[in-house]
């Protein structure tokens, strides 16, 4: 299965800290990194090439509407959709939920349209249930929005016979991301909100990106200040990460290199992971190369690459191997008497039985 991340929108409605589009926003050389929307025609061209490319080597494919960006904020998201559901192609996105006016009524044929084309997952990015708590993850956002939203959402799955199937087909799910402060009655709250709500709940370690980010906090010294408050949210820190991951043989593989990522304006990234455009760019318009010659485009421009996979950042940016991940956090939060132990996933894309626990050792 080829996998093409198609990043439609050049930027987000948010400022998260763990984010680059948050956390670069003061880097001059991350200034002039273009902004914008994807134009519904190139959009089209570009579904249409990928068909032709997977045809030809007879593979299948799978598209998600996002990477860096909102897709959410474009203003042809609905076309964009519906026109993929037509097509019958499989796809995804992730989404803040922070779209201002969506749950009112004047917006129900918008949002049912959305809906009605069947994603085959639309995950929800939180990290809280009270405000205080969720700004600190999800900087700009307002938590209150985000619920309004999915109770719009709910209301209309369980009141439109249209989409009576809708949760066999899509993987509707909140990833809630976890930080050192928010395993609280945060977590609880939001996941006895999703259970309401029918909606799945799964939390997911919140980590330090894009890849330059991650390389620079293995030694801590050469990141900001801010940077460095946000590693003190962090269950794993990149340096705790190297270190736990130093002994793994990876063979210097990255299954994230077959990716196809596409920017909102047509151009290649070498990595779903990389965001400085200096680095990131491999191609100036996928329409104009064949599958073969954007590879070789991306081993060209690879020595990024090598630094990734000989320190095993790969494995950090992916998450694995899952168990010892699980374990470094479940031990974590042991230590720092989290209220709530958590079963963590990365791409899953099915219910999790027990997310949340009580610690049985918690002390006020």
């Amino acid at each position: 299965m080829k996998n093409y991340l198609i990043d439609i929108v050049g930027t987000c409605n948010l400022r998260c800290p763990s984010c680059p589009v948050g956390n670069y926003q003061h880097n001059q050389l991350i200034m002039n990194r273009k902004k914008g929307f994807m134009s519904f025609d190139l959009f089209q061209k570009i579904i249409h090439k990928i068909q032709a490319d997977c045809s030809q080597v007879n593979e299948n494919f799978s598209i998600s509407l996002y990477n860096w960006g909102e897709p959410l904020i474009h203003p042809n998201i609905v076309e964009i959709v519906e026109f993929l559901h037509n097509q019958n192609i499989a796809f995804s996105f992730s989404t803040n939920l922070n779209i201002k006016d969506l749950y009112k009524p004047e917006n129900e044929q918008k949002l049912l349209r959305i809906l009605q084309t069947f994603p085959t997952m639309i995950r929800i990015s939180v990290s809280g249930f009270e405000q205080e708590i969720y700004q600190r993850g999800h900087k700009g956002g307002d938590i209150e929005l985000v619920k309004k939203n999915m109770e719009a959402i709910a209301n209309l799955i369980n009141n439109n016979a249209t989409l009576k199937d809708f949760h066999k087909r899509t993987h509707l799910h909140v990833f809630y991301l976890i930080y050192t402060d928010n395993c609280d009655d945060n977590i609880a709250k939001m996941y006895d909100f999703c259970k309401q709500l029918n909606f799945d709940f799964i939390p997911g370690i919140a980590y330090l990106m894009p890849l330059e980010k991650m390389i620079y906090g293995v030694d801590e010294n050469k990141l900001n200040e801010e940077d460095k408050q946000t590693l003190q949210r962090l269950y794993i820190s990149p340096k705790e990460a190297f270190m736990m991951l130093k002994d793994y043989s990876a063979a210097n593989n990255c299954p994230l290199f077959d990716d196809i990522v596409i920017n909102h304006d047509g151009s290649v990234a070498l990595c779903c992971s990389v965001y400085d455009p200096a680095l990131q760019v491999v191609a100036d318009n996928y329409l104009n190369y064949s599958l073969k010659e954007l590879q070789k485009c991306k081993r060209q421009k690879s020595a990024l690459c090598k630094i990734c996979t000989k320190n095993n950042m790969q494995l950090m940016a992916l998450q694995v191997p899952e168990d010892i991940w699980k374990l470094n956090v479940l031990n974590k939060q042991k230590i720092i008497n989290t209220k709530y132990l958590t079963d963590i996933k990365r791409y899953q894309r099915q219910t999790i039985k027990n997310p949340i626990r009580l610690n049985p050792n918690y002390k006020k």
